[in-house]
């Protein structure tokens, strides 16, 4: 799989989910920020704007010289591309969390990762199951 393919997938994803105005750039890296997650390595991380339309996706190298199914890289894509769409609610969850004590707050922001990430997953897995081609 090479960067032009993926950007093109990400670019047919970022019309089916409304993502047009975001300016979305790819990469691929060795490492990618936030490369290990609970112990895993992980196939791609995204970090977007505080306060625009912009966020890069890093693609892990391993990952793709791994040429992953379409149906696997298109959930990635996907999933990278749902954050974006979370950033508002993400950041407006997390600021809450400030006026919690320090393991109230640690409690509360491990949780609320944890059960966003399987909320994406879920949804990165239907919406491909429905629009993915």
């Amino acid at each position: 799989m090479t960067h032009t393919q993926l950007a093109k997938r990400v670019a047919y994803w970022c019309g089916k989910l409304h993502l047009d105005p975001w300016k979305i750039t790819t990469s691929i890296v060795e490492d990618p920020h936030h490369a290990r997650e609970n112990g895993r390595t992980v196939a791609a991380s995204v970090r977007t704007a505080a306060d625009y339309l912009k966020a890069e996706i890093e693609f892990a190298q391993d990952w793709v010289d791994a040429n992953p199914s379409d149906d696997e890289r298109d959930q990635t894509i996907v999933h990278e591309l749902l954050h974006c769409l979370f950033r508002d609610l993400d950041n407006s969850a997390l600021s809450v969390s400030d006026a919690l004590g320090a393991v109230a707050e640690s409690f509360f922001e491990e949780r609320y990762r944890h059960e966003l990430e399987q909320l994406i997953d879920r949804l990165a897995w239907t919406i491909v199951q429905i629009h993915g081609n």
